[in-house]
């Protein structure tokens, strides 16, 4: 299987992030601005949390405080759970899918480059199959089956 490497240089590596001392109410206002459902904390260019709708969403169901008194340190996961480039894909979707979580940043030499989702990883297996059953189809046409 490919790496994340070949994904990124495929789909590229923007990176949306946020610092701990912004509000919820910004981290949701840019996720929405960029259609992510998750963002990095960075603090000085180094990856110290991760953010996500769903953090927000529960935060703002309990009611303690409002999303614009709430910072985002105050919610963000700590322990954050990455990829390196040469991790294979379906490594990393196993990660994912063992942690619950749907959008894994990517660190070379503890550098942030990159964040990949769930859906970038189902959407090349995807692909891949779909490539796969032409090939047999046309396989199967040459070979009167």
């Amino acid at each position: 299987m490919d790496t994340i490497r070949k994904l990124l240089d495929d789909k590229g590596s923007d990176i949306w992030s946020i610092g701990p001392d912004a509000s919820i109410f910004e981290a949701v206002k840019l996720m929405i601005l960029q259609d992510v459902g998750a963002l990095a904390v960075v603090v000085d260019g180094r990856l110290v949390g991760m953010i996500s709708e769903r953090d927000c969403a529960r935060h703002i169901v309990r009611g303690e405080k409002s999303a614009k008194e709430t910072h985002v340190r105050e919610i963000m996961t700590f322990e954050v759970i990455y990829a390196r480039p040469q991790q294979p894909m379906d490594e990393c979707m196993a990660i994912m899918n063992e942690y619950h979580i749907r959008h894994l940043p990517v660190l070379d030499d503890d550098q942030l480059i990159a964040m990949v989702s769930l859906r970038d990883l189902v959407n090349v297996i995807v692909t891949q199959q779909n490539m796969k059953i032409k090939e047999l189809e046309t396989l199967s046409y040459y070979h009167g089956t």
